[in-house]
């Protein structure tokens, strides 16, 4: 499994996350005011040499074009003194020898002639009087055939999958995912609220079944029939996972569906992070975890397939800050990804190993264009895939996140009457790749226009 894709940055000393804490805020607004539709793949780190007060941000353009690409890595604002031990080295992947940056005015380029996707990585070494700090990046970069204006040549098929209201999209979701009997299991949110649901996507992922929503008091007959013809019915004695207390989903629903044959779990907590930590120790022991604001939905739910990418729980801030629980469990792993400017915030105060930094936007849809990058270098690939879902309400992002985590793709989010210009952008990069685009939710969720604005951002036909 591939981690190059993320900006690694850890911090040796407590004035150093001192340091990177208040240039938190420079990454979340600076990064993305560098990107362009050519520039979409554009990682960003913070980092001192010594006596540099200011916060860095590494930039790069295009990432996609035709061949012959000439690639540029603009290093403004980022100490490089190699005699002093602040050094940045660029691998570009296509058998070239390395280049090492020799100071900040001095940009790095270099031209690709073969079509093809190169993973370009990068090491950025600082050393101080407290020891030598390392982090590690990629910029994932797709070179055309000569002549190319990308695009999948209108033949990718753009499918909207949209119910009458968020209980039947959910059930068609899964009905469009998993054949009679396939699912391994079933994850029932609440579908009026989403804080319960919020650490569910990866969970979906995990155990390898769709995400369904109830409402809290009673299960209608479709959705007990939807959870009947996925999992085979009851007689196989699946697992059905509840996700949050007794007032999300209540115990008659539980006591139903045990009675039926199922075998139920339940995950409620005292509050939604501590349901979210009792889902997160369902999956054991992983090198990474997600954290994610639990105020809000949006960054949560873009996080889901990076989840399931990682093999990695999904747990929740308190916005900026992090209850003990949190934190004591979140410090226990070796890589920790927040998504979101909140959540990186949290991070940082509450220190960790690795801290990727690269996963905070300036808003939502920045973000979520951030974490499906993060998706494909895990990867190791540009995704053939994707889901789009609104950003602006939670249930379509809830149930076709699982459906993203389950295939393995990232999962994109625009506004509701408008594509939003980060989306629209990584679309247009990584269209030439696509096989197929999925909508969820219906026209309320995502307008006609905007699914035309997506079928031609991808250079696709509505499906």
């Amino acid at each position: 499994m591939s981690t190059t894709a993320f900006t690694r940055r850890r911090y040796a000393t407590a004035a150093a996350l001192a340091t990177a804490l208040a240039g938190a805020a420079s990454v979340v607004a600076e990064a993305p005011a560098h990107a362009s539709a050519s520039s979409s793949l554009t990682p960003a780190l913070t980092g001192h040499c010594p006596n540099d007060t200011s916060g860095t941000v590494l930039k790069a353009s295009p990432g996609v074009g035709p061949a012959p690409l000439t690639f540029t890595v603009d290093l403004t604002g980022n100490t490089i003194d190699p005699a002093h031990g602040c050094t940045l080295v660029v691998h570009w992947a296509d058998g070239t020898p390395d280049t090492s940056a020799v100071s900040e005015t001095t940009p790095l380029k270099h031209t690709f002639t073969k079509p093809g996707t190169y993973s370009v990585t990068w090491q950025e070494t600082v050393v101080s009087g407290s020891g030598t700090d390392t982090s590690n990046g990629m910029f994932q970069v797709i070179v055309q055939a000569p002549g190319s204006t990308g695009g999948g040549g209108g033949t990718t098929p753009v499918k909207r999958i949209g119910g009458t209201d968020r209980y039947a999209t959910g059930r068609q979701v899964s009905q469009a995912q998993w054949q009679a009997g396939q699912a391994n299991a079933v994850v029932l949110a609440r579908g009026d609220q989403a804080p319960d649901a919020l650490a569910g996507v990866p969970l979906a992922a995990h155990v390898h079944g769709p995400l369904l929503l109830t409402s809290p008091t009673a299960l209608d007959a479709a959705t007990r029939a939807e959870i009947d013809r996925a999992t085979g019915g009851p007689q196989t004695h699946k697992p059905i996972y509840i996700l949050g207390g007794a007032s999300a989903v209540s115990p008659t629903i539980e006591n139903a569906l045990r009675a039926a044959g199922y075998t139920v779990t339940r995950y409620g907590g005292t509050s939604r992070f501590d349901t979210a930590l009792k889902i997160a120790a369902a999956f054991g022991t992983t090198q990474h975890v997600i954290v994610a604001t639990g105020r809000d939905f949006p960054d949560a739910l873009a996080a889901g397939p990076l989840g399931a990418a990682e093999g990695a729980p999904i747990v929740l801030s308190d916005n900026t800050s992090l209850d003990p629980a949190t934190k004591a469990f979140i410090t226990q792993h070796a890589f920790i990804d927040p998504v979101g400017g909140q959540a990186l915030r949290a991070v940082l105060n509450a220190g960790g190993k690795n801290i990727n930094d690269s996963l905070a936007g300036p808003d939502r849809y920045a973000t979520g264009a951030a974490v499906a990058q993060a998706v494909a270098g895990v990867t190791g690939h540009v995704p053939t895939t994707v889901g789009i879902a609104s950003g602006s309400a939670f249930p379509d992002a809830l149930t076709g996140g699982a459906y993203a985590a389950n295939a393995a793709e990232p999962l994109l989010l625009t506004a509701p009457g408008t594509l939003s210009a980060p989306t629209a952008s990584l679309l247009s990069g990584w269209a030439s790749q696509f096989t197929a685009v999925t909508v969820f939710g219906g026209q309320a969720a995502i307008s006609g226009p905007t699914f035309t604005a997506i079928v031609k951002a991808v250079h696709g036909t509505a499906g």
